[in-house]
């Protein structure tokens, strides 16, 4: 059964100024080994805006979610979980979604249930787009 379906498209351009940036700031929304994969071969404007997505598209996920199974009472924004979600990719070189549950349910002050997520990320040289289902 599907829980929550959430998706995202995002231009590429708004990580370029990202570059300049100092890595604290990078660590807000990802994890140091996302940083780590986005600059390892020169800073990747378009690596960092297709994970934003896929975050942003699993938050949205989750959010109708808790809300459709009256888990939740109250929000909790996107930057406070956008570092417990993790993106990776599996020995199919397959994109997966890694969630800390514990951070994030005690962010959500509910506990999140367990579930399965299914990711799917596009991009091109403009936009990157991702798509979340949670079942």
């Amino acid at each position: 059964m599907i829980l929550g379906i959430g998706v995202d498209i995002i231009e590429n351009n708004r990580f370029r100024k990202w570059e300049k940036y100092p890595p604290k700031v990078f660590y807000k929304v990802f994890t140091e080994q996302e940083y780590l994969d986005g600059t390892k071969n020169g800073f990747s404007a378009q690596f960092f805006s297709s994970r934003f997505a896929a975050k942003e598209a699993f938050y949205k996920a989750l959010s109708q979610a808790l809300f459709s199974q009256k888990k939740i009472d109250q929000k909790f924004s996107f930057i406070s979980i956008a570092n417990k979600i993790k993106i990776v990719k599996n020995e199919w070189n397959i994109p997966e979604l890694k969630i800390d549950r514990a951070s994030i349910s005690e962010i959500a002050q509910t506990k999140i249930p367990e579930f399965s997520t299914n990711l799917s990320i596009s991009h091109e040289s403009k936009t990157s787009l991702a798509f979340v289902v949670i079942s």
